[in-house]
């Protein structure tokens, strides 16, 4: 049929997500179209470009909290996440993977926001 979708489903993400890139997927008796996602049991809309932007070697942070970076630098990059302090900081822009850890850091440090690296630690202060 042609059906292509994504799948995210680490065990640090609170919720698992199933987006439809293309075709069809039937879901308790619900059928998903393209550029929609199933989330905790419901069909939502998503954006696909988002979704599967680590395909193309990117990460896309548009509108994700503090937290929802911090989850994808630790996959990527394999280090633990310390908190001294959580704010409610939302980004927005895309940066290629194949950037350095260093070098995420000092373009996020542009908010404003430091870090301090210590071993596999990535202290957010």
């Amino acid at each position: 049929l042609g059906t292509a979708f994504n799948i995210n489903a680490y065990s640090d993400e609170p919720v698992f997500k199933t987006s439809l890139i293309e075709g069809a997927i039937k879901v308790n008796n619900k059928i998903i179209e393209p550029g929609q996602a199933y989330v905790s049991g419901k069909i939502m809309q998503t954006n696909i470009q988002q979704d599967i932007a680590w395909k193309t070697g990117w990460f896309d942070f548009n509108g994700a909290s503090l937290e929802q970076v911090m989850r994808q630098l630790a996959r990527w990059y394999n280090v633990e996440i310390i908190y001294e302090n959580k704010t409610k900081e939302y980004f927005q822009g895309k940066m290629d993977r194949g950037l350095t850890l260093n070098q995420v850091l000092d373009i996020l440090e542009q908010t404003g926001i430091r870090f301090r690296l210590q071993g596999r630690q990535l202290i957010v202060q």
